[in-house]
């Protein structure tokens, strides 16, 4: 999958937005959904790390429907601020990435090429990735 080129999609965010995948330099994209309790707590570390990385855009992408989102994220008293949550995902990157377990995310560059692939919720083995990144520049 590294080196893969994703299809330009277009996703928007729970409130609406669209998500501009070249924004930024990097985009971690985390697959998950609302019956993973290692997602949560993985994206918990990801709304933390993006204070750390404001190079790198962090979008969360889950099957789960805006209403469900939203019910979980108060039953827990979540705000994940600094990550873009993409409700309805539809499994527009699936025949590229083959990702059918969660959690699992992938950090693609501004042109949307695969440049690390993670899953199974090792946010060490992400955090070292970003490092790695942040150090190309």
């Amino acid at each position: 999958m590294i080196g893969e080129t994703l299809p330009k999609v277009d996703l928007s965010d729970i409130s609406g937005k669209s998500v501009d995948f070249d924004e930024s330099e990097y985009t971690v994209i985390c697959f998950w959904n609302r019956h993973c309790s290692i997602c949560i707590r993985e994206l918990i570390v990801l709304n933390i790390l993006a204070e750390d990385y404001p190079n790198v855009q962090f979008v969360g992408l889950t099957p789960d429907s805006p209403e469900e989102v939203q019910k979980l994220m108060k039953k827990l008293n979540l705000e994940w601020e600094d990550i873009r949550i993409v409700p309805n995902y539809k499994w527009e990157f699936t025949d590229i990435l083959k990702i059918y377990m969660y959690p699992s995310n992938i950090i693609v560059d501004k042109n949307m090429i695969v440049k690390a692939v993670n899953v199974g919720g090792n946010t060490r083995k992400l955090l070292r990735t970003l490092e790695q990144l942040s150090g190309e520049e």
